[in-house]
């Protein structure tokens, strides 16, 4: 099942970022190969994500823009 969020940060240079649930949990990171198509994704911008088993922090395993 998708959850969905906003994009809190997202460094292209770095490759990676934070999604902002939009439940108000803890923010999610992401790496920008588990984005749907690889895109380049804004500040802001609605997403559908899939939480990982990461053991330390919240992992997105998958991060669709809507």
């Amino acid at each position: 099942m998708a959850l969905k969020g906003r994009v809190k940060l997202f460094l292209p240079g770095k490759s990676y970022g934070f999604v902002a649930p939009d439940d108000g949990s803890k923010d999610v990171y992401f790496v920008k190969k588990v984005v749907e198509g690889q895109v380049d994704l804004k500040e802001g911008q609605a997403v559908e994500y899939r939480l990982g088993t990461a053991t330390r922090i919240p992992q997105a395993d998958w991060v669709k823009p809507v």
